[in-house]
């Protein structure tokens, strides 16, 4: 993924083009078609730059942030370029994941059966605003990150 990707440098002239960053790692997500996101995303390790645990501290580290907002930008980017293949892997987690629900509620694990996709990308958008009101806002999206997903053909509501 190009470092600008990370900075967060939108402007520069060597400013990340998304259509031509999913053109080139569509090779490699098109190796496993029916992994799931987190193989084919393949996050960095933290535990190599952090140890085995992570201080509330080491989260103002700008390299931990740096980090996190790789993975979530790799596992963005794929989703946004995939949508239907993301719908499929949830959904088979969701049967794999309900069919082993019973016996691990009879073990006495305490496990709730996983939200339908649309409900689960509510809550996903509520852990954001949550963050954002205990943490502080998430930077604007620059309008070119935004012309360029929308010429890859990502809806976006604004």
């Amino acid at each position: 993924m190009p470092k600008c990707f990370a900075t967060g440098d939108w402007d520069s002239d060597g400013a990340p083009q998304i259509a031509w960053f999913i053109g080139v790692a569509r090779k490699t997500w098109d190796n496993t078609p029916k992994a799931p996101p987190r193989e084919i995303v393949q996050p960095i390790r933290l535990a190599n730059g952090f140890g085995a645990s992570i201080s509330t501290k080491d989260f103002q580290d700008d390299r931990l942030r740096v980090a996190l907002e790789q993975n979530l930008l790799d596992a963005l980017l794929w989703g946004l370029a995939n949508p239907d293949r993301f719908e499929t892997w949830y959904a088979e987690a969701m049967q794999r994941h309900q069919s082993s629900l019973t016996l691990m509620q009879s073990s006495g694990l305490d496990v709730d059966a996983l939200p339908v996709l649309e409900e689960f990308l509510q809550q996903s958008e509520e852990i954001v605003r949550n963050y954002e009101r205990d943490i502080g806002p998430l930077p604007s999206i620059p309008d070119r990150l935004l012309s360029d997903a929308r010429a890859v053909g990502v809806k976006i509501n604004e």
